[in-house]
């Protein structure tokens, strides 16, 4: 969940909320804990995973290929790898 801050900014956060009784009058207590920098190392592990996919598809594209076929599976590798860098342009210097 995201929690608006007094000087209007978001930050991720874990809610948690108890019912106490203090002097037979009935409270609700709220902690709220920025979980920020938790998200974002999760996020950095997902795309690491993501890449470490990529690499490993193309890898064993690659490996298990006759030497006559490589160049005709450079093309496909770079889209692959294009996409998944979102790249726009790319090339191989000849």
């Amino acid at each position: 969940m995201e929690i608006l801050q007094n000087d209007g900014t978001l930050f991720d956060a874990e809610l948690s909320m108890n019912k106490i009784e203090v002097g037979g009058e009935i409270y609700f207590l709220s902690i709220a804990r920025d979980v920020t920098k938790r998200k974002q190392i999760e996020n950095a592990l997902d795309e690491r995973i993501e890449f470490e996919k990529m690499i490993s598809g193309l890898s064993a594209t690659f490996i298990n290929l006759p030497t006559t076929e490589v160049d005709k599976y450079i093309d496909e590798g770079l889209l692959y790898a294009g996409k998944f860098f979102t790249w726009t342009l790319f090339y191989l210097p000849i």
